[in-house]
């Protein structure tokens, strides 16, 4: 469960605390009891309130993202029919800014086809994932890399991610080899060691469970959000305005009536 969901069930139990701390200064047995029949009174009305949003919710949520699935289908015949738009998936990525992206990513995201992502629509929740197509590259055999994230519903936030462990042909870019000279006793030797560099590609590590000592250097508030964020930035952000992205725009609403007329006999 990430930090972010920790700190949701840390909060709901210091707000108890609080309640029972503040009870206990009531000067009668009497108004105790009423006091605790209340307090049970308003989290039952609040539970239920809650479960039935959240639910009709969801399911409204998942009736859309069905429909966003043919739409972010027609992007992607927009994108690769005919003559494919050159790096588009690249550029999108390299002018969003949001990931880190070394030099020798760039080399192997030239590759990159296609994003897309996909919801688990069957049980409910805003669980989806996301979809890298790669054509053939001299960097791995994967055609295709996942990022799956599953949202919890009792915590409202997404706590467990899953994704493919990339099997690289070299040396992969978000790792840096280098030698080191050791010396045991009257002995030096030479030993190769690898050290974790900022890369796009990081985003395959990061799976449930794990950390890291650069993790462990962040920002609290970045570790906590750093999943969810990540997730709504992908869904909501990098696939619908992939095309402000790639022209570099930056989400500026460039999409409205005064753009150029494209006679499409013309264009094909």
């Amino acid at each position: 469960m990430s930090k972010l969901c920790d700190n949701n069930e840390d909060k709901e139990k210091e707000i108890k605390a609080e309640f029972s701390e503040a009870i206990k200064e009531l000067a009668t047995d009497s108004l105790k009891m009423k006091a605790c029949a209340l307090y049970k009174n308003q989290r039952e009305r609040d539970s239920m309130m809650e479960k039935g949003y959240n639910e009709e919710f969801y399911a409204l949520e998942n009736k859309y993202n069905l429909q966003y699935l043919e739409i972010n289908k027609q992007l992607s015949d927009i994108i690769n029919s005919g003559t494919a738009i050159p790096n588009f998936w690249k550029t999108t990525l390299e002018n969003a800014k949001f990931f880190t992206i070394n030099e020798k990513d760039k080399e192997v995201l030239k590759y990159l086809t296609n994003i897309e992502i996909k919801y688990d629509c069957e049980q409910n929740t805003k669980s989806f994932t996301t979809y890298f197509y790669f054509s053939e590259n001299p960097f791995f055999e994967h055609k295709m890399l996942t990022k799956s994230y599953i949202f919890n519903k009792a915590d409202d936030c997404y706590s467990i991610c899953q994704a493919t462990e990339i099997q690289w042909k070299g040396e992969a870019p978000n790792v840096k080899t280098f030698k080191k000279k050791v010396k045991k006793g009257k002995n030096i030797s030479t030993v190769t060691k690898e050290k974790k560099v900022d890369s796009f590609f990081n985003i395959f590590d990061k799976k449930e469970g794990e950390d890291n000592e650069e993790e462990e250097k962040e920002d609290e508030e970045d570790k906590d959000n750093e999943l969810n964020t990540e997730a709504d930035f992908i869904q909501n952000d990098l696939i619908p305005f992939s095309m402000e992205y790639y022209l570099d725009l930056q989400k500026l609403g460039a999409i409205d009536d005064n753009l150029p007329d494209i006679d499409e006999d013309e264009e094909n």
